[in-house]
């Protein structure tokens, strides 16, 4: 059945005023949706937001989401969808997990409605296949979220609580196993971003050269520098062509989606691979300390 709740909070709001509606709680599952033509249909999995915006109300519709700790999760618009993502498609080749849909929130007059799809904001997206493929963010934490929306100087706020799939509690997953799940799933993703950024600088850097280097106009520095950002390239981007032994973007991009991949506590071996493979990227970023300072003020 249909969430009917907002059906019952509208009758006390007045046509005339921005309006943002208490979601109703929301069970933490795992499923993929399907088209609304589909039989049978499998909607969205996520918390259904519900909003009131009266007709000529003038600027964008934001929403922002909190959780407990008052950390920002997710970032939404009416202008750009979800500000820090574009939409994806799914690498058939790895079979992984496709990126997160570009989510825009409407801004019809009357009654607006949007599905958050429990996820964070997903790691960075290259500009280039030089830093990997598009992913999601981790699914969030049981537990209760703030929704702050923000419409012609109006801010609103409701909460939801966010609660665990009962069949993965009966399987012995805890509260806390997810919030353990949660916060490696968050730092193997900054480990992602932060690398894939590092990638796209030395691309960047890299197709300058290039250019002087074809032209003939390259000096020995030049030539010299090229040859450091590709031996840095070789070690952070896996090498195009069949059966290529991945390096450090691909392997934390692997180690991502084994955490991610089930409702669970990860085990030992995913703390150990994350630790090691963070050390490494300390490594690289100290043996290139300088080259990576001289591309990333450019």
């Amino acid at each position: 059945m249909d969430d009917i709740n907002v059906l019952y909070q509208a009758a006390n709001v007045i046509p005339q005023t921005v309006a943002l509606y208490k979601p109703d709680k929301t069970y933490r599952l795992r499923y993929r949706s399907s088209g609304s033509k589909s039989v049978p249909y499998y909607p969205s999995n996520g918390v259904i937001i519900d909003y009131y915006i009266p007709k000529d109300t003038p600027g964008e519709v934001e929403m922002n989401i909190y959780n407990e700790e008052d950390k920002l999760v997710r970032a939404f618009t009416s202008e750009n969808g979800d500000k820090k993502e574009k939409t994806a498609k799914a690498d058939m080749g790895m079979n992984l997990e496709a990126g997160q849909p570009e989510a825009k929130l409407t801004k019809t007059d009357g009654a607006n409605r949007f599905t958050w799809d429990l996820k964070h904001t997903g790691a960075y997206k290259s500009e280039s296949k030089e830093g990997g493929r598009p992913m999601s963010g981790p699914m969030v934490a049981p537990g209760k979220y703030r929704l702050e929306m923000k419409v012609n100087n109006i801010i609103l706020t409701e909460t939801v609580d966010v609660i665990t799939d009962p069949r993965v509690m009966q399987a012995g997953v805890s509260d806390n196993d997810l919030k353990v799940q949660e916060a490696l799933a968050l730092s193997v993703r900054d480990l992602i971003s932060e690398a894939r950024i590092v990638a796209d600088q030395v691309a960047r850097k890299r197709d300058l050269n290039k250019e002087k280097i074809d032209a003939g106009k390259a000096s020995k520095k030049i030539i010299q520098e090229d040859e450091s950002l590709e031996s840095l390239q070789n070690q952070l981007v896996t090498k195009e062509g069949r059966y290529m032994t991945p390096v450090l973007i691909d392997q934390l991009s692997y180690l991502y989606f084994m955490i991610v991949r089930a409702d669970q506590m990860p085990g030992q071996d995913a703390f150990d691979r994350y630790n090691e493979l963070s050390r490494k990227f300390e490594g690289l970023k100290i043996d290139n300390e300088k080259l990576i300072g001289k591309i990333s003020k450019k």
